[in-house]
């Protein structure tokens, strides 16, 4: 969704059009409330109708464009692949490659994301395939390459996300119950886990001095 400003930016790029040229007389007018062309004689409603027809599809191709490379120098900056830019898209305006095409659905998804949700940074986006022979998912389909000449093979693909996440601090701490050595617990702050790392190690060998004595 453009804003004010660019949408009246781009109004003014499509009044430069020969389209808008052709159509656009002085008995036409633009409404911004209603985002069309308005025609101050009835008989020049028809012209107000091709012509505001005309400004959508500008306002809609160029906003898709904005977006594509918006998404492209973002993606471009993250993953720095090997295509330059514009990456090429099919017909249905997906992307032609698949990891860049997951990324854009991600990028859109990102966009209409519900309130009260939040994103989370994914480090590490890996691709999985079924090995039929060994009904397991590898991420290297080597196997694809005995794919025979002029025939398609189905197969059934995963995709897994590795979330960026702070790392856990780990230490043994002491089993109060039964005055021993407890088990490892993990905790987010690492002087945290001093703390427990510390009481254990001085239980411990307070434990130890008592017995030798």
């Amino acid at each position: 969704m453009l804003t004010k400003q660019q949408n009246d930016s781009l109004l003014e790029k499509f009044k430069k059009t020969q389209t808008f040229k052709y159509f656009y007389s002085t008995l036409l007018r633009f409404d911004e409330s209603l985002n069309c062309f308005v025609a101050t004689e009835k008989w020049r409603d028809k012209e107000a109708e091709l012509l505001t027809a005309a400004w959508w599809m500008f306002a809609e191709v160029t906003e898709n464009q904005v977006v594509y490379k918006g998404f492209e120098q973002a993606y471009s900056e993250i993953f720095s692949p090997i295509i330059k830019q514009p990456y090429p898209r099919l017909e249905n305006s997906d992307y032609k490659y698949i990891e860049i095409d997951q990324g854009w659905k991600l990028w859109q998804a990102a966009k209409a994301i519900p309130e009260g949700f939040v994103l989370v940074p994914v480090k590490e986006i890996k691709e999985w395939y079924l090995d039929d022979s060994e009904n397991i998912y590898r991420e290297d389909p080597y196997w694809l390459c005995d794919v025979p000449i002029g025939e398609v093979l189905e197969v059934e693909h995963r995709v897994s996300y590795e979330l960026d996440q702070d790392p856990v601090f780990a230490a043994i701490q002491w089993d109060e119950v039964n005055g021993d050595i407890g088990y490892y617990e993990t905790f987010k702050s690492k002087e945290e886990a001093e703390k427990v790392a510390a009481h254990c190690k001085a239980m411990k060998e307070s434990q130890e001095s008592s017995h030798a004595n």
